[in-house]
């Protein structure tokens, strides 16, 4: 049975929006065959498709409120000691231990693990943050086009306009295609409360991260795009700047 697709009714009459339509979409994109705001409408309907259905590098639930202002790439090799920190740090608080150990270890593993360090700002509940998501995925290994996904998410909350370089909050998102793909299944683990020993455990590797956001500024090797970035609405340059800013 063919997929469903959904329409967009545009300039040039309907479009399936479907997983075909990608490869055409990105040269649109790179000749600017289409006006800017009919552009964005179609990439966030595909980006929105592709989420639901476990391809590429984002899920649905864990880029709300965001704006990621940098996009950094990870290489495994070159950053092994702070991957090694973040993955020893998710195995001890991963939710659904006995399911997601071993996967996390896989994935930080596997030779095909592309990762990125998303910096951005978020806006929750009147709350403001500024943070880094150490973002990773992997094509799942029974179905190279979707992707098992990782996240962990620290965060600095702003107070009386200010952020004192230290994580408040804390996300765990476990994701592997084999879960999701049954009922949209995923893991996910809150901390906004933190013991002295796990404020000191999550500092330690948001430091890791800030000082990676430094070191890289000038290295234009590490920086990443996404190809719908100036369409999609997950990149944004910063909204607010809080005073104490660890992305100066």
């Amino acid at each position: 049975m063919a997929p469903a697709t959904e329409t967009l009714s545009l300039l040039d009459g309907p479009i399936d929006i479907d997983e075909r339509a990608l490869d055409a979409l990105q040269l649109e994109v790179a000749t600017h065959e289409r006006p800017a705001w009919e552009t964005r409408m179609l990439v966030q309907a595909l980006e929105k498709r592709g989420q639901a259905q476990g391809a590429g590098w984002s899920r649905p639930w864990n880029r709300t409120g965001m704006a990621i202002f940098r996009a950094d790439r990870i290489l495994p090799d070159m950053d092994r000691a702070a991957l090694d920190a973040a993955r020893e740090a998710i195995r001890e608080f991963a939710p659904e231990p006995l399911l997601s150990l071993p996967f996390i270890d896989e994935l930080f593993a596997d030779p095909a693990l592309t990762a990125f360090a998303l910096y951005h700002n978020r806006e929750s509940g009147g709350a403001q943050y500024e943070g880094v998501t150490l973002s990773l995925g992997r094509p799942a290994p029974d179905e190279p086009s979707r992707r098992d996904r990782l996240d962990l998410i620290l965060e600095d909350r702003r107070a009386g306009g200010c952020v004192d370089g230290r994580v408040d909050l804390v996300r765990i998102l476990v994701c592997p295609w084999s879960c999701y793909r049954l009922d949209r299944d995923h893991h996910r683990l809150d901390l906004c409360e933190l013991d002295a020993g796990e404020q000191a455990l999550f500092d330690g590797i948001y430091r890791d991260w800030v000082g990676a956001y430094g070191a890289w500024t000038h290295d234009e090797s590490r920086r990443w795009m996404h190809w719908s970035a100036g369409y999609s609405g997950l990149f944004a340059p910063r909204a607010f700047v809080p005073a104490g800013t660890s992305f100066a």
